[in-house]
């Protein structure tokens, strides 16, 4: 058995006797703070697609924001790796492999950042992008030393635009256009504020604020596809598939979207969606946005405390079983599709047939218990809005989220053990959520009805998990407590299966 060579070019020359896709020189034009598994099967995957396409022309320097535990391997690889999209596209299955040809280069912050600053007095250089988790997206005060590389990404953006500010001397066209990937509301304008703050903080000259107000561009924008990767167990696995190795090797969904709100002249120059990508330029990215969250994670939250009380793992497993596949399909379709806004006609039924597609994606394992974390934060903003507004709407109850929410309620019980499987399941949340369940479920010990509905009314009340006193719904705290009771008394399958007899 001989050795597996590890994917760098000259190895891929090798694959590839006429040069494949490498392209030499090509300016840098983008700086992205992410070197994790999502940017890189997600933009860095566009901009390949795009070069290859003759309709971008440039490639990408990679800055980790928090550790450069990947460093050596890009370097070990020249900064190539694999791509597989693996899942159902329109009713087919397919699987494409890419290698990803697009970064230059990787920099370490902390090690390279005069190197970093250098790289932005280029006049090349136009676009940052970022994916540093919602959390990346913080005010967190620190002093500006010049010449220093602060710790956080808002803090080294703002010393990296106010270097180029001096540098370029706030030339006409000197700005950025920063994109920002982190699934925060509004998130560009978010970004943009937090710099504007350590600006302040920094007592950086007014001509800085002013160039940074009509020369920069931060947009909003919302981000679409599940990026599962390669378990590390089962690397050398594909490694003999492929034939090398890869210690980058990255999996995601065939679906995506990337809808951004931008101006004619920025779209102009990140024309991605010319190279075939679901890159979407809109005015406003709210209602992509709204589809999102209150479809695809709101049927994740909605379906997550029954599967877990069922004792199944995956949100796959969970499709394969006919109780809660009818129960994730009518949440979508009978209860959250009629309280959302209009959309053109079609399009949400559209949309949630791609959800349902990309729930049964035999390559991913997303596991329930993954989801369930700090689930009463995830009911507010994805499911209430729905449900309230169901109710607003039509007068009556959506019973499926309302019976969801029920499940919740006894999912937060506590450590248990799952109904068909001898895991151990134990609630992940804010410790004063988990407090406030683990007294009032000692109250409720017994699971008479009495003592339920007092656990349910003290629920509901809670405005700082729900954002108002739930109990001025009509007829929300009676439903709950039934189905709370089924819960308790019956079990989840009996209880499921009341629910669609009840709702047929």
């Amino acid at each position: 058995m001989f050795a597996l060579h590890t994917l760098n070019r000259n190895f891929y020359r090798s694959l590839f006797p006429q040069g494949g896709r490498l392209q030499q020189n090509l300016p840098e034009k983008v700086l992205q703070f992410g070197e994790g598994k999502f940017l890189r099967a997600f933009a860095d995957w566009m901009i390949d697609l795009a070069n290859e396409r003759g309709v971008f022309g440039g490639s990408i320097v990679v800055v980790p924001p928090r550790s450069d535990h990947l460093i050596p391997a890009f370097k070990r690889q020249e900064n190539l790796y694999t791509l597989y999209l693996r899942g159902c596209r329109h009713g087919k299955m397919v699987e494409e492999k890419r290698v990803i040809t697009s970064i230059s280069r990787i920099l370490s912050p902390r090690e390279q950042w005069s190197v970093l600053l250098t790289l932005a007095e280029s006049s090349e250089l136009k676009f940052i992008i970022s994916n540093t988790t919602e959390a990346g997206i913080a005010y967190l005060p620190e002093p500006y030393r010049e010449g220093a590389c602060p710790v956080s990404f808002p803090a080294k953006l703002t010393a990296l635009l106010y270097h180029r500010f001096r540098r370029l001397k706030a030339a006409p066209g000197s700005g950025f256009v920063i994109i920002p990937c982190e699934l925060l509301e509004q998130n560009g304008d978010t970004l943009k504020a937090v710099v504007r703050r350590l600006a302040e903080d920094w007592g950086l000259p007014r001509l800085f604020f002013r160039w940074l107000e009509d020369e920069n561009w931060f947009l909003n924008t919302l981000v679409d596809r599940i990026v599962s990767g390669v378990p590390a167990a089962s690397l050398e696995e594909e490694w003999k598939r492929l034939g090398y190795r890869d210690y980058l090797l990255n999996a995601a969904e065939p679906y995506h979207l990337w809808a951004v709100a931008a101006p004619e002249e920025i779209r102009a120059a990140f024309p991605l969606e010319q190279a075939g990508v679901n890159l979407v330029w809109t005015d406003d990215v709210r209602p992509y946005r709204t589809r999102k969250v209150r479809l695809l994670n709101g049927a994740h939250t909605a379906a997550v405390a029954a599967a877990l009380l069922s004792g199944i793992k995956t949100v796959r497993e969970a499709m394969q079983d006919r109780a809660l596949s009818s129960f994730i399909r009518g949440v979508l379709y009978d209860e959250i599709i009629p309280s959302l806004p209009e959309q053109p006609p079609g399009q949400l039924q559209a949309f949630a047939r791609e959800v349902l597609e990309r729930f049964q994606n035999p390559y991913i394992d997303h596991h329930w218990s993954d989801i369930s974390v700090n689930s009463v934060i995830k009911f507010r903003e994805r499911l209430l809005p729905s449900l309230c507004g169901y109710h607003r709407l039509r007068g009556i109850l959506p019973p499926r989220l309302t019976f969801a929410l029920a499940a919740l309620i006894f999912l937060y019980r506590g450590a248990m053990t799952a109904a068909a499987k001898e895991d151990l399941f134990s609630p992940v949340d804010d410790p004063a959520v988990l407090e406030f369940f683990a007294v009032a479920w000692k109250e409720a010990a017994t699971l008479w009805r009495p003592a339920l509905d007092r656990l349910v009314e003290e629920t509901l009340r809670q405005e700082s998990f729900w954002g108002a006193d739930l109990n001025t719904v009509p007829g929300l705290r009676s439903a709950v407590s039934h189905y709370l009771e089924s819960l308790a008394t019956r079990g989840v399958a009996p209880a499921l299966a009341a629910l669609a007899a009840d709702h047929q």
